[in-house]
């Protein structure tokens, strides 16, 4: 697959279309993604190199940090048989208390318990 092919693909657009090398061809590129505004580009000759100079300005769009809290346990502290006990007296093992429960449900219902099970015994160092 040819390189520019690969580009076009993954939404990107070449910007510079005149000539940037004395001795012909574009050399010197600037591509970006073809979702943001398109800034235009200058081939500028300075006469101290055999390239052009290429000069844009655009704006750029830095989207907000997003922080999220966690919270992490010592696995040294982690005992399996305990775990395993606690494990038997959730409902997850209850075939009765899911049976009737859609994908989404069952993921949510699954999520909750196990979320719960960790807690519970890591969290408050039991």
């Amino acid at each position: 697959m040819k390189f520019v092919v690969i580009l076009a693909v993954h939404g990107l657009v070449q910007l510079v279309t005149e000539v940037t090398h004395d001795a012909g061809g574009t050399l010197d590129v600037v591509y970006v993604s073809g979702d943001l505004p398109l800034p235009t580009v200058d081939v500028v000759d300075p006469e101290l190199s055999v390239h052009r100079l290429l000069r844009w300005t655009t704006h750029l769009y830095r989207p907000r940090s997003v922080y999220t809290a966690s919270i992490r346990r010592f696995w040294r502290t982690f005992h399996p048989e305990v775990f395993w006990a606690d494990l038997l007296m959730t409902p997850l093992l209850d075939v009765g208390s899911y049976n009737d429960l859609d994908g989404d449900a069952f993921a949510t219902f699954y999520n909750s318990t196990a979320s719960q099970l960790v807690t519970d015994r890591f969290l408050l160092g039991q």
